[in-house]
């Protein structure tokens, strides 16, 4: 599953709105998340997805000599690639970003879901991905994530652990059936 520690990105935005659950009408937002990473992070979104884009170093390159690791794989298969749109979408996650402003406090997002994922392939073996998490902050929170828009940020991207994964599996075949 896909998951970020402490990771450096950058809030592109944040869209306020609200949410209908039967009669009760709850405050939701939008975080448009736009981060470097390496390719790595790739077969997180899926097994084997990295190993699609990208190759070993070549034989004749300057790296070639380093000794580098089977699994470093710098080279663009499709070097005419431009954006790719990616349906991963994760739900349950838990969301920290770190505090970049000096309040002293971080800010915590529960039960937030993932998706909208649009990934570029760089050459060098790394990746420029933006996604969207959809949030339900409390009012002080929202505040604070609108106040970070357009800024670096520190990351973290917890999942749900496998028993809740578990759960949340049943409840959408139920709702299917």
């Amino acid at each position: 599953m896909f998951q970020l520690n402490q990771h450096e990105c950058k809030l592109l935005s944040v869209n306020p709105r609200a949410e209908l659950h039967g009669e009760e009408t709850r405050m939701a937002c939008d975080l448009k998340i736009q981060m470097t990473a390496n390719n790595d992070l790739l077969n997180e979104l899926a097994p084997h997805l990295k190993e699609v884009f990208y190759s070993g170093v070549n034989e004749h390159s300057d790296l070639a000599d380093l000794g580098m690791d089977d699994d470093y794989l710098p080279t663009l298969r499709f070097p005419e690639l431009k954006s790719i749109n990616w349906d991963y979408k994760g739900a349950g996650y838990r969301v920290v970003i770190n505090d970049q402003l000096g309040t002293g406090e971080d800010i915590y997002l529960i039960e937030t879901t993932l998706d909208r994922f649009k990934f570029t392939p760089q050459a060098g073996g790394i990746i420029q991905l933006i996604f969207r998490i959809v949030a339900h902050p409390n009012e002080k929170d929202m505040g604070s994530l609108c106040a970070h828009i357009q800024r670096d940020i520190e990351l973290t991207l917890e999942p749900p652990k496998a028993d809740k994964q578990a759960d949340m599996k049943l409840q959408s075949l139920k709702k299917a059936s």
